[in-house]
């Protein structure tokens, strides 16, 4: 675990990406916090480096695809769109089709993204409540060999990065923001079960490193 800033996570984040700029790299985001530092570590970038990158989400709420409540739309509001050129959102502008089609419709998507990638980079976060991506405590896809998953939860239905996908992540960067994540911060380093703690997970990428800024500091 790295004590940072946000500019420093933002360094920290653009320079393993550029460690590998010459590979196939597909870029992995989540919403919260760690959205505007993982777009903010793309623009860092010059342009030759960020034409390797396709961009995809790690989770998504679903709701209508214009929806201000959408991990897509913060994105799209954070700049995605000035700094790549690929950016495979989870929603669909079609209002026929249903949570569970839409997750096995971005499934399909990811899947062929991985296959046609050499290198997967993740940027999301940690909560409060230990979860991470769009898995919430409490919710068990631990026996899904599945690359996506989708449930309802108490606030939005969603659909998220299966546990086993972290698996295929080469490089995590978990970013947290705030004091009151620290509890949650420092269980990731104990042992507890995934399913109530789910930012277990993130020890099953083949790297991972958490980027706390415990201050809010920019």
């Amino acid at each position: 675990m790295q004590n940072v800033t946000k500019t420093e996570a933002e360094r920290i984040i653009a320079e393993g990406i550029k460690s590998n700029s010459q590979k196939r790299i597909l870029y992995l985001l989540s919403g919260g916090s760690s959205a505007s530092v993982g777009v903010a570590a793309l623009g860092l970038l010059n342009e030759s480096v960020r034409k390797n990158i396709s961009v995809a989400m790690i989770d998504e709420r679903f709701v209508p695809y214009d929806s201000e409540d959408s991990n897509a739309y913060l994105l799209k509001k954070l700049g995605i769109l000035n700094v790549v050129s690929i950016f495979d959102e989870v929603l669909e502008n079609n209002s026929e089709i249903d949570r569970n089609k839409t997750a096995q419709n971005y499934e399909n998507k990811l899947a062929n993204k991985a296959e046609n990638s050499d290198y997967i980079i993740a940027v999301l976060g940690i909560g409060a409540d230990n979860h991470t991506a769009g898995i919430l405590p409490g919710i068990n896809f631990n026996d899904s060999n599945d690359l996506v998953v989708d449930y309802s939860s108490d606030t939005f239905e969603r659909i998220s990065i299966s546990p086993h996908f972290f698996s295929s992540i080469d490089m995590l960067f978990a970013y947290v923001e705030g004091e009151e994540k620290e509890p949650a911060v420092m269980a990731v380093s104990e042992v507890h079960d995934s399913v109530d703690y789910p930012s277990q997970l993130i020890k099953n990428a083949k790297q991972y490193e958490i980027l706390y800024n415990k201050g809010k500091l920019l």
